[in-house]
Protein backbone atom coordinates (compact mmCIF):
# COMPACT_ATOMS: atom_id res chain seq x y z
CA UNK A 1 0.00 0.00 0.00
CA UNK A 2 1.22 3.14 -1.40
CA UNK A 3 1.24 6.48 1.11
CA UNK A 4 0.62 8.38 -2.33
CA UNK A 5 -2.44 9.79 -3.18
CA UNK A 6 -4.52 10.29 -6.40
CA UNK A 7 -7.40 11.71 -6.64
CA UNK A 8 -9.76 9.72 -9.51
CA UNK A 9 -11.60 11.86 -12.17
CA UNK A 10 -14.63 11.70 -9.98
CA UNK A 11 -12.32 13.53 -7.04
CA UNK A 12 -12.06 11.04 -4.37
CA UNK A 13 -9.29 8.60 -4.48
CA UNK A 14 -9.87 4.67 -4.65
CA UNK A 15 -9.51 4.35 -0.87
CA UNK A 16 -11.63 6.80 0.02
CA UNK A 17 -14.10 5.32 -2.21
CA UNK A 18 -13.55 2.48 -0.43
CA UNK A 19 -13.93 3.79 3.29
CA UNK A 20 -16.69 5.78 2.04
CA UNK A 21 -18.59 2.58 0.49
CA UNK A 22 -17.66 0.23 3.96
CA UNK A 23 -16.80 -2.67 1.60
CA UNK A 24 -13.14 -3.87 -0.63
CA UNK A 25 -14.42 -6.31 -3.41
CA UNK A 26 -11.29 -8.77 -3.42
CA UNK A 27 -10.83 -11.32 -6.62
CA UNK A 28 -9.06 -14.31 -6.07
CA UNK A 29 -9.45 -18.34 -7.60
CA UNK A 30 -10.62 -20.69 -6.40
CA UNK A 31 -8.50 -24.22 -5.77
CA UNK A 32 -6.46 -26.09 -3.04
CA UNK A 33 -3.97 -23.12 -2.83
CA UNK A 34 -6.57 -20.77 -1.68
CA UNK A 35 -10.06 -22.73 -0.79
CA UNK A 36 -11.93 -25.42 -2.12
CA UNK A 37 -15.33 -24.09 -1.26
CA UNK A 38 -16.65 -20.88 1.11
CA UNK A 39 -16.48 -23.00 4.34
CA UNK A 40 -13.06 -23.88 3.82
CA UNK A 41 -12.24 -20.14 3.13
CA UNK A 42 -11.04 -19.56 6.66
CA UNK A 43 -7.84 -21.28 6.73
CA UNK A 44 -6.71 -19.83 3.22
CA UNK A 45 -3.93 -17.65 2.92
CA UNK A 46 -5.34 -15.00 0.28
CA UNK A 47 -8.15 -14.96 2.76
CA UNK A 48 -6.15 -14.15 5.54
CA UNK A 49 -4.29 -11.46 4.22
CA UNK A 50 -7.44 -9.69 2.18
CA UNK A 51 -9.49 -10.88 5.19
CA UNK A 52 -6.71 -8.25 7.63
CA UNK A 53 -5.78 -5.79 4.96
CA UNK A 54 -9.63 -4.99 5.04
CA UNK A 55 -9.66 -5.07 8.82
CA UNK A 56 -6.50 -2.32 8.52
CA UNK A 57 -9.19 -0.42 6.57
CA UNK A 58 -12.11 -0.24 8.88
CA UNK A 59 -14.32 -2.08 5.52
CA UNK A 60 -16.18 -5.74 5.35
CA UNK A 61 -14.61 -7.74 2.80
CA UNK A 62 -16.43 -8.84 0.08
CA UNK A 63 -14.26 -11.78 -1.86
CA UNK A 64 -15.84 -12.85 -5.27
CA UNK A 65 -13.94 -15.76 -7.58
CA UNK A 66 -13.02 -16.90 -10.73
CA UNK A 67 -11.65 -19.83 -12.51
CA UNK A 68 -8.81 -18.08 -13.79
CA UNK A 69 -8.17 -13.73 -13.98
CA UNK A 70 -8.44 -13.84 -17.93
CA UNK A 71 -11.28 -11.48 -17.49
CA UNK A 72 -9.34 -9.18 -14.91
CA UNK A 73 -8.76 -5.89 -17.27
CA UNK A 74 -12.20 -5.98 -17.82
CA UNK A 75 -13.29 -6.56 -14.53
CA UNK A 76 -11.13 -3.32 -12.92
CA UNK A 77 -12.39 -1.04 -15.39
CA UNK A 78 -16.26 -2.25 -15.15
CA UNK A 79 -14.89 -1.35 -11.81
CA UNK A 80 -16.70 -4.79 -9.89
CA UNK A 81 -13.36 -4.91 -8.01
CA UNK A 82 -11.06 -3.23 -6.02
CA UNK A 83 -8.33 -5.68 -6.28
CA UNK A 84 -7.21 -8.93 -7.47
CA UNK A 85 -5.23 -11.63 -4.67
CA UNK A 86 -2.67 -14.00 -6.29
CA UNK A 87 -2.28 -13.25 -9.33
CA UNK A 88 1.00 -14.33 -11.07
CA UNK A 89 3.23 -10.88 -12.21
CA UNK A 90 4.87 -13.48 -14.80
CA UNK A 91 1.55 -13.29 -17.04
CA UNK A 92 -0.12 -10.43 -15.68
CA UNK A 93 2.27 -7.64 -16.25
CA UNK A 94 1.60 -7.57 -19.84
CA UNK A 95 -1.86 -6.31 -18.57
CA UNK A 96 -3.26 -2.96 -18.32
CA UNK A 97 -3.08 -3.32 -14.21
CA UNK A 98 -0.73 -1.48 -11.63
CA UNK A 99 1.05 -4.36 -8.92
CA UNK A 100 2.13 -4.47 -5.38
CA UNK A 101 5.22 -5.96 -4.06
CA UNK A 102 5.47 -9.81 -4.62
CA UNK A 103 5.45 -11.95 -1.69
CA UNK A 104 5.77 -15.50 -2.69
CA UNK A 105 7.55 -17.44 -5.22
CA UNK A 106 6.04 -20.78 -6.93
CA UNK A 107 7.28 -23.30 -9.66
CA UNK A 108 5.08 -24.88 -12.10
CA UNK A 109 5.01 -28.62 -12.26
CA UNK A 110 4.25 -31.03 -14.79
CA UNK A 111 1.88 -33.69 -13.89
CA UNK A 112 0.37 -36.68 -14.76
CA UNK A 113 -0.72 -40.22 -13.34
CA UNK A 114 1.14 -43.15 -12.60
CA UNK A 115 -0.68 -45.34 -15.00
CA UNK A 116 1.50 -42.69 -17.63
CA UNK A 117 5.15 -43.31 -18.32
CA UNK A 118 7.30 -40.87 -16.75
CA UNK A 119 8.22 -38.07 -19.04
CA UNK A 120 11.45 -36.64 -18.95
CA UNK A 121 11.08 -33.71 -20.91
CA UNK A 122 8.63 -31.65 -23.22
CA UNK A 123 10.15 -32.95 -26.63
CA UNK A 124 8.98 -36.48 -24.96
CA UNK A 125 5.22 -35.73 -24.32
CA UNK A 126 3.06 -38.23 -26.18
CA UNK A 127 -0.44 -37.06 -25.94
CA UNK A 128 -1.39 -32.76 -25.67
CA UNK A 129 -0.78 -31.11 -22.49
CA UNK A 130 -3.71 -29.81 -21.15
CA UNK A 131 -3.75 -26.05 -19.90
CA UNK A 132 -5.96 -22.96 -19.02
CA UNK A 133 -6.02 -20.46 -21.29
CA UNK A 134 -4.06 -17.13 -21.35
CA UNK A 135 -1.54 -18.42 -18.34
CA UNK A 136 1.98 -18.39 -17.67
CA UNK A 137 1.99 -22.47 -18.37
CA UNK A 138 0.00 -21.50 -22.33
CA UNK A 139 2.52 -18.07 -22.30
CA UNK A 140 5.41 -20.75 -22.22
CA UNK A 141 4.24 -23.71 -23.97
CA UNK A 142 2.86 -21.80 -26.76
CA UNK A 143 6.75 -20.40 -27.09
CA UNK A 144 8.56 -23.45 -26.92
CA UNK A 145 6.50 -25.76 -29.83
CA UNK A 146 8.17 -23.18 -32.01
CA UNK A 147 11.08 -25.39 -31.85
CA UNK A 148 9.17 -28.58 -30.37
CA UNK A 149 7.08 -29.30 -33.47
CA UNK A 150 5.19 -32.47 -31.53
CA UNK A 151 4.42 -30.96 -28.84
CA UNK A 152 0.36 -30.49 -28.32
CA UNK A 153 -1.04 -28.51 -25.94
CA UNK A 154 -4.95 -27.94 -25.24
CA UNK A 155 -6.06 -24.71 -23.78
CA UNK A 156 -9.33 -24.81 -21.75
CA UNK A 157 -10.91 -20.94 -21.08
CA UNK A 158 -13.76 -22.25 -18.94
CA UNK A 159 -11.89 -24.56 -16.54
CA UNK A 160 -9.96 -24.03 -13.10
CA UNK A 161 -6.96 -26.10 -12.05
CA UNK A 162 -8.88 -28.33 -10.07
CA UNK A 163 -11.14 -29.42 -13.09
CA UNK A 164 -8.04 -30.38 -15.05
CA UNK A 165 -6.59 -32.48 -12.03
CA UNK A 166 -9.66 -34.12 -11.74
CA UNK A 167 -9.82 -35.00 -15.49
CA UNK A 168 -6.26 -36.26 -15.16
CA UNK A 169 -7.43 -38.14 -12.03
CA UNK A 170 -9.93 -39.55 -14.11
CA UNK A 171 -7.72 -40.05 -16.89
CA UNK A 172 -9.79 -38.16 -19.43
CA UNK A 173 -6.86 -36.23 -20.31
CA UNK A 174 -2.77 -37.06 -19.48
CA UNK A 175 -1.31 -34.35 -18.43
CA UNK A 176 -1.55 -30.88 -16.97
CA UNK A 177 -0.07 -27.92 -14.84
CA UNK A 178 -0.03 -26.70 -11.67
CA UNK A 179 1.66 -24.66 -9.20
CA UNK A 180 3.47 -26.13 -6.51
CA UNK A 181 1.19 -24.86 -3.66
CA UNK A 182 -1.37 -26.62 -5.88
CA UNK A 183 0.60 -29.77 -5.92
CA UNK A 184 1.66 -30.23 -2.55
CA UNK A 185 -1.90 -30.42 -1.85
CA UNK A 186 -3.66 -32.28 -4.28
CA UNK A 187 -1.09 -35.06 -3.83
CA UNK A 188 -2.70 -35.39 -0.03
CA UNK A 189 -6.18 -35.95 -2.18
CA UNK A 190 -4.76 -37.35 -5.65
CA UNK A 191 -1.81 -39.70 -4.16
CA UNK A 192 -1.15 -41.13 -7.46
CA UNK A 193 -0.13 -37.94 -9.15
CA UNK A 194 3.43 -37.67 -10.07
CA UNK A 195 5.25 -34.48 -11.20
CA UNK A 196 7.92 -33.21 -13.51
CA UNK A 197 9.66 -30.30 -11.72
CA UNK A 198 12.33 -27.61 -13.80
CA UNK A 199 10.58 -27.86 -16.81
CA UNK A 200 9.28 -24.65 -16.43
CA UNK A 201 10.44 -20.84 -15.20
CA UNK A 202 9.66 -19.98 -11.63
CA UNK A 203 6.88 -17.49 -11.07
CA UNK A 204 5.74 -15.03 -8.52
CA UNK A 205 2.87 -13.71 -6.25
CA UNK A 206 1.40 -10.01 -6.07
CA UNK A 207 -1.79 -8.52 -5.79
CA UNK A 208 -2.77 -6.31 -8.79
CA UNK A 209 -4.61 -3.36 -8.76
CA UNK A 210 -6.64 -1.14 -11.12
CA UNK A 211 -4.27 1.00 -13.84
CA UNK A 212 -3.83 4.53 -13.46
CA UNK A 213 -2.00 6.74 -11.26
CA UNK A 214 -4.03 6.48 -7.86
CA UNK A 215 -2.05 4.16 -5.65
CA UNK A 216 -3.60 5.20 -2.77
CA UNK A 217 -4.73 1.65 -2.02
Amino acid sequence: MSSCSQQTPSGISQLERIRQSGEIRVLTTPGPATFFNVSEMADDFEYQLAKSFAQYLGVSLSLKTADNFSALEHDFSEKEIDLAAGTFRNIDDGKNVNFGPDYQSLSLQLLYKNTTAAPHNLSGLQRPVDILEESIAANFLNKQQAHLPNLTIAQHSSLSTLQLIDMLWNETISYTVADSNTVKIVQRYYPELRTVKNLFPEITLAWSFPPGKDTSL
